[in-house]
Parts: C-alpha cells; sequence; structure tokens
C-alpha cells in the first residue's frame, strides 16, 4: 500500500520520506551480492531509478563495467575491503527498513557533485541519514594495499558538503559532515560507522535540487585517493505546496479502489 501511504502523507502534511523501500517496485532487477543482499547500479542503461517520486540518476560504462552517480543496495558486508564491496554501508544495513542508496563521485570528477532534484510541492528538504561505505572505511582506515590510497592520519578528514540549491541554482544554505576525522587526537579520532540524521531544515522550502560533494585530504596526482563513496537513507522532504482539490479527489479515489480490493481478497 506504498501509494495510499504517500497520499496520506502529502494530505497530512507530514512529509514525503524517501526511504527506498519501494523500489523493487520501480526499478529492474538487482546483482546479487557474493557477501549476501543485492545491489543496482545502473548497467541495464536505464540511467537511474525512482524513489517515493525522487529520480537518482547514474551512468554504467558497459565497455569497462564501471558506473557513477546512484544505486540501490541492500548488502550488508563490513568487513571485505576493496572495490569488489563498494555497495555496502559500513553501519551494517539500511537506516530504516532493508534498502538505501548509495552515491559515488568517481574519482577523476570528485569534485563534481550529484544531485538529487525534488520534486514538486516537496521542496523543503528537512533531513538525511547518511554514513560511509565499506570500501571507503577500511581504506580510510588501512589503506588499499596497492600504494595509491594510504591509512589517515593526524590532521585528515572525508568530508560531505551537502548545498540547498533555489531552481535558479542559488546556494540557500550549506551542511558540512566529516564522515571520517582525524583532526582531533586519541579519542576523537573518527571513522563514521553508523548512521546520523543530517539536519537540512535551515535551506528553507524552496529548494529546487540538493548538490552532494565530497573531498577527501587523501589527494594525489589523479585526484582524490580517498575512494569518493557515501551511503544515504531516509530523505525527509516538507510540503511547500497544497495539492490541487482536483488532485486530492484523484488520489482518494485510487485508495478506495485500492482498498476495495484490498479486501476483496
Amino acid at each position: 500500500m506504498i501509494l495510499a501511504a504517500v497520499a496520506n502523507q502529502v494530505l497530512s502534511g507530514q512529509g514525503l520520506v524517501v526511504d527506498f523501500e519501494d523500489i523493487e517496485l520501480a526499478s529492474p532487477a538487482a546483482a546479487g551480492y557474493a557477501g549476501g543482499g543485492a545491489y543496482y547500479n545502473g548497467s541495464d542503461l536505464a540511467g537511474g531509478f525512482t524513489s517515493n517520486g525522487v529520480h537518482f540518476e547514474n551512468l554504467y560504462n558497459a565497455d569497462w563495467g564501471s558506473w557513477s552517480g546512484w544505486s540501490w543496495s541492500t548488502t550488508t558486508d563490513v568487513e571485505t575491503p576493496g572495490y569488489t564491496n563498494q555497495y555496502s554501508a559500513f553501519a551494517g544495513g539500511a537506516a530504516s527498513g532493508e534498502v538505501y542508496a548509495v552515491a559515488y563521485l568517481d574519482a577523476f570528477n570528485s569534485m563534481n557533485p550529484l544531485f538529487i532534484d525534488l520534486p514538486a510541492g516537496w521542496q523543503a528538504p528537512q533531513s538525511l541519514s547518511v554514513t560511509n561505505t565499506t570500501y571507503t572505511a577500511l581504506t580510510i582506515r588501512d589503506g588499499d594495499g596497492f600504494g595509491f590510497a594510504s591509512p589517515f592520519g593526524q590532521g585528515d578528514y572525508y568530508r560531505l558538503t551537502i548545498q540547498g540549491l533555489t531552481e535558479g541554482g542559488e546556494v540557500a544554505g550549506t551542511v558540512i559532515h566529516d564522515l571520517a576525522d582525524f583532526t582531533g587526537s586519541g579519542e576523537t579520532v573518527t571513522i563514521q560507522d553508523t548512521w546520523m540524521v543530517l539536519d537540512l531544515s535551515t535551506f528553507g522550502g524552496n529548494i529546487d535540487r540538493l548538490s552532494l560533494l565530497v573531498e577527501s585530504t587523501d589527494v594525489g596526482f589523479g585526484g582524490m585517493n580517498t575512494p569518493a563513496y557515501i551511503a544515504v537513507d531516509d530523505l525527509v522532504l516538507g510540503v511547500t505546496a497544497v495539492p490541487e482539490p482536483g488532485a486530492v479527489a484523484v488520489v482518494m479515489g485510487i485508495i478506495g479502489l485500492m482498498t476495495v480490493l484490498w479486501r476483496r481478497r
């Protein structure tokens, strides 16, 4: 009853939660992961996937078997290092439910942000849950074994910057969060291994898209050495427009029909 849940949120004004739990209804079959779970990286060349009306773009290169942009995942491997485990959240699963999203900014374009375009009527972002991926976290801790990425030391950090952009591209607000922070000492040195909720409500209610960018202090000739991944879940969007009466009637009619069909099962 996903449609009914979304409709109830629209009518109550409680907000829309993009939690990816509807993803199997809107996406092609995912690839199975040897460590358990599944993931989708755009290998069917569809160009992305949609959850609760929000589209997440990705780009797949069939010649190289590589991708960038957004994937979704249910994998839970927090132990396997390296590129073969690039779809697992270091928190050991989703923030809620089973499905979450992974963002990858490829190494040569890590200074180019990824975007989340917000749907009409839901342009007041409230919060977003974030964590590291296992691939990134273990590389930060141990290096990559090839001499490219080094284990983090004193003064290093891995940073996520989220900006709210208006329709005209103006920055309405910025949130900065360190997914790994070695700028302190002793017990203050951290690699995030849990989900954390970032407050986006300061962006206001006229946000056309969210911009996400990662940066690391471990940089080499070809760009950032740290794998440029983050895991996200539970994007909460606030209402910015009251649905037209006709739209409300349509939604209520669909809910009524679904209820009748459900009772006849």
